[in-house]
């Protein structure tokens, strides 16, 4: 049984935090280090962070100055000694079989990462669903990477993922980025030869409304845009056919997102209004030949293609032509 690296960024999350490392206590898989980096919490987390410590001798705590989600994996990661590696966000829980059935999936197969599924919980007392006979699917890297695209499989998410340690060697994730899980997982998925997406739900993804992706007009959000960026110059020379999905996909992500803040009751426009001008101004920024495919791949599709140009020339002019497209257009 290899030694499972378990690495748990902490920062105020002192509600459910003990619930969190006890759903990883109680695996049955045994051999396993919980590495619980304490970011600089201000309540009581990083006192119950020692508390469990004192009490489960595969616990290890590193207290350090408030830096962010990425610079506490990255701790982590410098810090870890196992032979697999996985994360897990320090407000959510898992299945109590998840370890050993994902990595019974993995050595079968011998593949490089391996994923469950996620569910979504929004009332706090655990919520733990019986795991039945799951279909078991294999890829390879491109396949994965496609099924990241149209969101399916291989997700840009970590937290639901086991890798084996060369994957992630020396692999670290962006200090200061929204979105750091994409500016990650492509890199880490093409390391990959053979991938396992285990169809069952394993990761329990706790929704509160205070947590970082919840903070859905925070400017920062335009971090994604440089992310799928990043991606494209990854794949750049490597891989044609990724390469021009990222294309499709950096370009018709911005023309949602600033539809969505166009039109979007959830907020005022002056709460949305930063953000909404902020992917405007990355939108306008992208390298020409970026657009250019994505004009060529979707030649056949006027709509599409005057929005991009109605964007590029002016996200002031896009704001208020959908508006009224939206009134007063064909629904």
């Amino acid at each position: 049984m290899k030694l499972l690296s378990v690495i748990i960024p902490v920062y105020n999350v002192e509600q459910y935090l003990e619930r969190c490392v006890l759903s990883v206590v109680y695996q049955t898989y045994h051999n396993l280090e919980i590495l619980l980096i304490d970011d600089g919490s201000q309540d009581q987390s990083g006192k119950i962070c020692d508390q469990l410590s004192q009490k489960y001798k595969r616990i290890r705590v590193i207290h350090k100055k408030n830096e962010g989600l990425s610079d506490a994996r990255n701790k982590g990661l410098d810090l870890a000694k196992g032979e697999y590696i996985t994360f897990l966000d320090s407000d959510d829980y898992i299945h109590p079989e998840t370890y050993s059935i994902l990595i019974s999936q993995l050595e079968t197969a011998n593949a490089d990462i391996v994923e469950g599924k996620i569910l979504k919980v929004y009332s706090n007392p655990p919520l733990i669903r019986k795991i039945e006979t799951a279909q078991i699917i294999q890829m390879n890297r491109d396949e994965a990477m496609l099924s990241s695209y149209d969101w399916k499989y291989f997700t840009a998410i970590v937290c639901n993922k086991i890798y084996k340690r060369n994957i992630v060697e020396n692999k670290q994730f962006p200090v200061g980025k929204y979105h750091e899980d994409e500016f990650f997982c492509h890199e880490t998925l093409y390391r990959a030869q053979k991938l396992i997406h285990v169809n069952a739900e394993f990761y329990y993804y706790q929704q509160r409304p205070n947590s970082i992706m919840s903070s859905e007009f925070n400017i920062r959000h335009v971090d994604a845009i440089e992310a799928f960026k990043n991606r494209l110059e990854f794949f750049k020379g490597k891989n044609d056919v990724l390469y021009t999905r990222g294309c499709l996909r950096i370009v018709e992500y911005t023309l949602e997102k600033m539809q969505y803040l166009t039109t979007t009751n959830h907020a005022t426009w002056k709460q949305r209004k930063p953000l909404y001008y902020a992917c405007g101004r990355a939108f306008q920024s992208l390298d020409k030949e970026i657009v250019q495919v994505y004009e060529d791949t979707r030649k056949n599709s006027k709509h599409k293609l005057f929005e991009v140009k109605l964007l590029r020339f002016s996200p002031f002019l896009f704001h208020y032509i959908y508006l009224i497209y939206k009134k007063y257009g064909k629904k």
